[in-house]
């Protein structure tokens, strides 16, 4: 359901600031009903009426039922609509709770300070439909290496914690059986990062298990840690640097082991301190935080120049540093990485 309300803008006048005839406004669900544990998503349709000018304004949204969304753009910042024209902006949410419904309502400001008058206010609603879900699954160590769940490989003993849903919760602890299978019956739906525990020097990786009315088999691998065989090193290609200075750094890993290591990638400056690289940026390749990662063969060296600018928080503090942890994020490993030296540098003004 649509609903549109317009709000009078009265003491400003209309050359100053667009006026409630200047736009259109309209929230859209994109289904009239969700299931409790689904994945919300709408529009806000923002048309401007006046033929001959842009004209440009600032979108405030509250959600009912909702416990987090998220906006294309537009979400407390400024939009431009084109003369004549009309703007979408796509949203996304979650349920909070199974057993109300949910609304958007979305106000069209002037001016983003406050209190500032509201040229327009619109709302839309869907009901919820309470839904459980189910799933089984295997907690495996790929023994043979082949890259599959092979009979024979199930981790049995171990603890699976399932933690999330609509509303969100904690499952009951659950042990895996001889052949490492857990499972699930009838549990409220929704989105789910099942942890996992007692596998000894194994970890296992964070996961996204999306429980509805359609039963879920979900396949945990358990791997050694990176860390366990992969070295790695850092060293800046200069002892002094000015802000913006594009910096080379060598970027050196060593696998000791037997296998080889796939999809290495880096999460660099974890404190979020200003005067650290990021480890975010193209110059490091597949390396980057985010990217594809590399393959370290077995028992084998390999290095790669990398670059990234250096960054204005670096000139406050008289240094520029870089310290990562490289690990295979890609697959869902965020424990058992390699961390790495820390590199730095002086920066001078």
């Amino acid at each position: 359901m649509t609903i549109a309300l317009t709000t009078a803008f009265g003491g400003v006048a209309a050359a100053d600031v667009p006026s409630a005839t200047t736009f259109e406004l309209a929230v859209q669900f994109d289904k009239a009903d969700y299931g409790s544990g689904d994945d919300v998503s709408g529009t806000v349709t923002i048309k401007n009426t006046d033929p001959g000018s842009a004209h440009g304004a600032f979108v405030r949204p509250f959600g009912t039922n909702l416990s987090t969304w998220h906006f294309d753009e537009g979400d407390n910042e400024g939009v431009a609509v084109p003369a004549g024209g009309t703007l979408v902006l796509g949203f996304t949410a979650s349920i909070a709770d199974p057993d109300q419904p949910i609304a958007m309502t979305v106000d069209l400001k002037a001016s983003p300070n406050l209190p500032s008058p509201t040229l327009l206010e619109a709302y839309g609603t869907a009901t919820v439909t309470k839904v459980t879900g189910s799933a089984d699954g295997v907690l495996y160590f790929d023994a043979n290496g082949n890259g599959q769940y092979d009979q024979g490989e199930g981790l049995a003993g171990a603890t699976v914690k399932f933690s999330g849903g609509v509303p969100y919760h904690d499952e009951p602890l659950l042990t895996t059986d001889s052949d490492g299978r857990f499972a699930v019956t009838d549990i409220p739906a929704g989105h789910y990062w099942p942890t996992v525990s007692g596998v000894g020097g194994l970890v296992a990786p964070s996961i996204d298990v999306h429980l509805g009315e359609q039963p879920q088999h979900i396949l945990v691998e358990a791997r050694h840690k990176v860390s366990d065989t992969l070295d790695a090193s850092l060293a800046l290609n200069a002892d002094t640097y000015v802000v913006g200075d594009i910096a080379h750094v060598t970027v050196t890993l060593t696998n000791t082991g037997e296998q080889d290591l796939a999809g290495i990638s880096t999460r660099c400056n974890q404190a979020g301190d200003q005067d650290q690289l990021t480890g975010a940026g193209t110059g490091w390749g597949d390396l980057r935080r985010g990217g594809s990662g590399v393959i370290v063969p077995a028992d084998s060296t390999m290095t790669f120049d990398v670059t990234e600018a250096v960054r204005p928080g670096s000139g406050a503090d008289g240094r520029v540093r870089v310290v990562c942890q490289f690990g295979q994020f890609g697959d869902g490993f965020e424990t058992g990485v390699a961390v790495s030296n820390t590199a730095s540098a002086h920066v001078t003004s």
